[in-house]
Order: C-alpha cells, then sequence, then structure tokens
C-alpha cells in the first residue's frame, strides 16, 4: 500500500501481516478519491475502524486540515503511528485506541466533512456507528462507508442519511451518504 496523491504521493504504508486489518487496495482508495476530491482540501476527516490509517492519511496528504483516527486494535494502532511518522503527518492527527462506536459516545468531538467508516466485516458495529454518527450529528459533509458485498440495499437510509451512490469492486462495496439533517 502507498499513499496515491498529494504530499505524500509514493510513501509506502506498513501493515500488520496478514488480512486482519483488511488493507484498502490502492484500485478503491484511488476510486473513492477520484468520487469525493472536491470535499477533501481544508476538511476534518474522521478515519473509523482505521487500521492503518490508509483513508485518513490519503486525506491528509491531499490537502485535509486534520484527522482524527481510531482504531481498536493496538496492533493496527502501533502501524498507524508509523505510517503517520513516516508521512510527516503526526503533527496534523489525533489517534485513539479505542472501541468504536463506544467511544464516540463518551467523547465529543465537532462535525466531521468527511468520514470513512472501514468496520470489519459481520462485525456488526457498523449499525451501532452510524447510530451515533446520526444521533450527534457528527457528518457535516460526506461519509465513505466500505462494506462488504451484499445483496439487499443497505440500511443506511433509515438512519438519517442520504444514499448518494454505490460502488462494487469485486466482494467490497462502497456508500457514499451525506446527513439528512446535517449540524449548521
Amino acid at each position: 500500500m502507498r499513499v496515491a496523491s498529494g504530499l505524500c504521493k509514493g510513501r509506502k504504508l506498513a501493515a500488520p501481516r496478514g488480512l486482519a486489518t483488511r488493507p484498502v487496495s490502492d484500485m478503491v482508495k484511488e476510486a473513492v478519491f477520484s468520487m469525493i476530491a472536491e470535499r477533501v482540501a481544508g476538511a476534518l476527516v474522521l478515519d473509523a475502524f482505521a487500521g492503518t490509517g490508509a483513508f485518513g492519511i490519503e486525506a491528509l496528504s491531499r490537502g485535509a486540515k486534520s484527522a482524527v483516527f481510531i482504531e481498536k486494535s493496538r496492533e493496527a494502532s502501533f502501524f498507524l503511528e508509523k505510517n503517520l511518522e513516516n508521512t510527516g503527518l503526526t503533527a496534523q492527527a489525533r489517534l485513539f485506541t479505542s472501541e468504536l462506536p463506544r467511544f464516540l459516545e463518551r467523547n465529543d468531538f465537532e462535525p466531521f466533512d468527511v468520514i470513512f467508516a472501514d468496520p470489519p466485516y459481520n462485525s456488526g458495529l457498523l449499525l451501532p456507528f452510524l447510530e451515533i454518527i446520526a444521533e450527534k450529528r457528527l457528518l457535516s459533509g460526506i461519509m465513505v462507508v466500505k462494506r462488504e458485498k451484499m445483496p439487499e440495499p443497505p440500511l443506511h437510509v433509515s438512519l438519517g442519511f442520504h444514499l448518494i451512490k454505490t460502488k462494487r469492486y469485486r466482494a467490497t462495496e462502497i456508500d457514499l451518504l451525506t446527513a439528512k439533517n446535517p449540524p449548521k
């Protein structure tokens, strides 16, 4: 995995061995950023279920103002911290090693311009995460949800989000969402 564009273009991102962090492919990451490119510069970003931080680091490299990374795995957080150091983006980042969505329930943040959500597949964490985002009105811009391909439509719309588009990449689906009632 590498940073695809911006200030840190070409920098390699380290990851733990195996697929526990389900690294985002360069193809999917490029597709996501081509869809949201105009929303990234100057943005306040949340990289939820961050893993190695690939989405958040890419956003910072492309001009996001700052990013909050939340990852429950200590091993993945170790690699994420190293990736932030190796890209020189540590000053623009805050990293929390904690479990979502409980962490968001207990802490207050300003609404985010861009949220990346890539929860472990079949973990049951996506729905509670989306409920907290909607309840606390933490989305002021766009949310990118990376999830396993499903035969039925996603539940996002019933939770207070507009589904802008869904893109499929093999066994992965990317949903772009906005809040029905964004914070002012």
